[in-house]
């Protein structure tokens, strides 16, 4: 039987692609990651089941409301090393500048321990201004005794060591990471998708349980809770059951004009400059104009597929974004009239424009050299 919305399911095998026919299809892809050039995310984190509802015509929403973690150690200098836990903050360490200025005091009354947006726009104030910052541990360390912050970090602690870092000796280089999405394919708490038979589960999902600002592990619900809902659910429903939309204001984006090659680099640098932690109607309206007048290419089927699915999910964003005029959550607009959030409760949902398929012939970079 065809899937949900008619057509067979293509999934891709190293360089072979199947097509699979099913009642009902639940997407459980993770997060976006990917979009961004500094991520906490795994490689896999490519947007997929967002790309995949939305040119099945499912409603988006919450796009906007992407969280950062403060403290990915520097992806530029050390690639493996990973993020560290805000727990290690919590037991003591500090956020400094390379003068050794611990700028969070001024910022904020928890300073360090300001929540993770308040400190992630901190670190990125920081850099624009041309400084570096670092996580410095070493007064736990001394206070602690010796050793204790591999006793107490022993993951964190392997993963420096691994590149060649100990933070119980030298302070280590951080920046601020996309770290969440919590919008994505909307969906009840059942996993329906407004498409009948489509469901989603996970990062992917928008159950609306984090709001506008995650709080840290809340993710556990989506794997646990939300995404056995979504299990029983496909085995239960009645043919042609979906989720509401009422509570949504829903756009749809305009059709490409597609004019200039776009590359994954490119891309990433874009999302990080106009949809990262500082954002601005302008920066929105000035990426709006290139990805829609912009053609994904990339050198392979997969890598196609994977870039299809950022691009549209990083116009989704930048179309919720420069909308959405007011800071809420974890969404910082610079250019706001105020930071007064009063009436600021209208959420957005975005469909793409019908005659927006998959493009799948591929193109290589080389032809426009």
């Amino acid at each position: 039987m065809p899937g949900p919305t008619g057509e067979p399911c293509t999934i891709f095998r190293g360089d072979r692609s199947l097509e699979l026919d099913a009642d009902a299809v639940l997407l459980a892809t993770g997060g976006l990651g990917s979009l961004y050039a500094a991520s906490t995310n795994p490689q896999g984190a490519t947007a997929d089941g967002i790309g995949l509802a939305a040119r099945a015509g499912a409603v988006i929403s919450d796009l906007e409301f992407i969280q950062f973690h403060p403290t990915l150690v520097d992806p530029r200098l050390h690639p493996q090393a990973g993020m560290i836990s805000e727990a290690v903050r919590g037991e003591g360490a500090v956020l400094v500048n390379e003068l050794g200025q611990r700028f969070m005091l001024e910022l904020d009354e928890r300073a360090d321990l300001a929540p993770r947006d308040v400190v992630a726009r901190g670190i990125h104030a920081q850099y624009q201004a041309g400084h570096q910052v670092f996580i410095d541990a070493r007064a736990v360390e001394s206070l602690k005794g010796a050793g204790f912050l591999a006793r107490r970090f022993p993951s964190i602690t392997a993963r420096l060591k691994a590149s060649g870092l100990d933070m119980a000796l030298a302070p280590i280089p951080v920046v601020a990471a996309q770290h969440y999405a919590m919008g994505g394919i909307h969906t009840d708490t059942r996993g329906r998708t407004s498409i009948p038979g489509l469901y989603a589960a996970g990062e992917c999902a928008n159950t609306t349980v984090h709001g506008a600002n995650r709080l840290a592990s809340n993710s556990l619900l989506e794997a646990m809770v939300f995404a056995r809902n979504a299990v029983n659910a496909m085995g239960s429903d009645a043919p042609g059951r979906a989720c509401g939309i009422g509570e949504l204001v829903v756009g749809q984006l305009p059709a490409v004009q597609a004019q200039a090659p776009l590359e994954l680099p490119r891309l990433q640098s874009l999302a990080s400059e106009h949809l990262g932690v500082y954002r601005t109607g302008e920066g929105a309206e000035q990426l709006i104009r290139v990805l829609d007048a912009s053609a994904p290419v990339a050198q392979d089927q997969r890598a196609l597929v994977e870039l299809d699915n950022l691009y549209t999910c990083a116009r989704m964003i930048a179309y919720a974004a420069k909308k959405r005029t007011q800071s809420l959550g974890a969404h910082h607009r610079v250019d706001a009239a105020s930071q007064d959030n009063a009436g600021n409760t209208v959420r957005y949902g975005w469909v793409l424009d019908s005659a927006q398929p998959m493009n799948h012939q591929l193109e290589n970079k080389e032809v426009h050299a």
